[in-house]
């Protein structure tokens, strides 16, 4: 079962930016006192290397592209791919054509992981004043919801001094973690 929540990219974003703003907000949404740097890198053809590109959606040659985000010194991987839908697919509305980023866990699928994909897709659905689409219903009980009410659903409710604790405790709550 797909773990993707995706978001949809109004304008370009700096790699930079997003990478400081989901480390502020992985703080935020597990209550820790300090946060590791987000790193993304970028995937061409399974090989992994620095971002070729300095601005997420602003690559006309390429209208997807992979990205692999981690948080330095802390174990664990989220994917970021970029995709265009094009207004040629059936059954497609105004609100679904254009470029779109959805943010995976790894197959590993820790509780690390969902807070870092949960950081990454509240700080860029912020940026880009749009929603987070969690299709599947795996987050919340909700489908479609803005960057602030998703981040108040899914934070934790009790300060913590370790990272992996708080990021347990965060996975806990979340309905992909109860047997369905």
């Amino acid at each position: 079962m797909s773990s993707d929540l995706d978001v949809k990219l109004r304008r370009p974003i700096a790699i930079r930016e997003l990478s400081m703003l989901a480390a502020g907000v992985l703080a935020e949404l597990l209550r820790v006192p300090n946060h590791p740097a987000i790193e993304l890198a970028e995937m061409d053809n399974g090989v992994v290397g620095p971002p070729t590109v300095l601005v997420i959606g602003d690559r006309d040659d390429s209208p997807m592209v992979l990205f692999k985000i981690k948080a330095k010194s802390v174990e664990g991987v989220v994917g970021l791919v970029t995709y265009s839908m094009p207004e040629i697919v059936p059954d497609t509305t105004d609100d679904e054509v254009g470029l779109w980023a959805s943010i995976t866990v790894a197959a590993t699928r820790s509780p690390f992981e969902f807070a870092l994909a949960a950081s990454v897709a509240i700080a860029l659905a912020g940026i880009e004043q749009s929603l987070i689409i969690d299709n599947a219903c795996l987050w919340t009980s909700v489908a479609k919801q803005s960057p602030d009410d998703f981040a108040r659903t899914v934070a934790v409710h009790q300060h913590y001094n370790d990272l992996l604790v708080a990021a347990e405790a965060f996975y806990k709550a979340l309905p992909v973690s109860s047997p369905r």
